[in-house]
């Protein structure tokens, strides 16, 4: 007589997933349920423009860039990652981590370490010779689209204006 292979009832993966829940262990529940503490909002204004949203608990950043498309990667529960990428093809790595799994703890973006403390919005020019990247602060980052965030802050429309002066020489 061959014996059936025991098969788990569909009921017993989410009990498991509360037992690691309740129990302390949201790293270990994240994982075995393929989560990230962090929920990002990619958008894409075609051929004009990308921005990334990333947001954990109530801090939020924005990501935003006059590249041609982008990507996201779920790393681990506390690591998130992307890319801008710009007409070349050349990519913009970015890397968002958690330490407590409440708020951000480090932004990477272009192998470069910023501050929250200095600013929850970025600015990625790729026109011109080189990337450039500018970090703003907003009380509300949730302006995405790249013309609008121009037409709202001098800053950033001064900043894009340098970019395709630059790019045009």
């Amino acid at each position: 007589m061959t014996r059936r292979p025991r098969v788990m009832k569909a009921h017993v993966l989410p009990m498991m997933a509360l037992v690691l829940l309740l129990a302390g262990c949201e790293d270990a529940f994240m994982k075995w349920t393929h989560k990230t503490y962090f929920h990002v909002t990619p958008i894409d204004v075609t051929g004009l423009s990308q921005s990334t949203l990333i947001s954990i608990t109530t801090q939020r950043v924005a990501i935003v860039s006059d590249c041609i498309r982008q990507s996201t990667h779920d790393n681990s529960p506390r690591r998130i990652s992307g890319s801008h990428f710009t007409t070349p093809g050349q990519d913009i790595p970015w890397v968002c981590e958690t330490a407590d799994a409440r708020t951000i703890s480090r932004i990477n973006i272009d192998e470069t370490d910023y501050q929250l403390a200095n600013g929850n919005t970025f600015l990625i020019s790729s026109k011109g010779n080189k990337i450039r990247i500018l970090q703003l602060q907003f009380v509300d980052n949730k302006i995405l689209n790249l013309a609008d965030l121009c037409r709202s802050s001098v800053d950033a429309s001064n900043f894009f204006s340098q970019s395709q002066a630059a790019g045009q020489k």
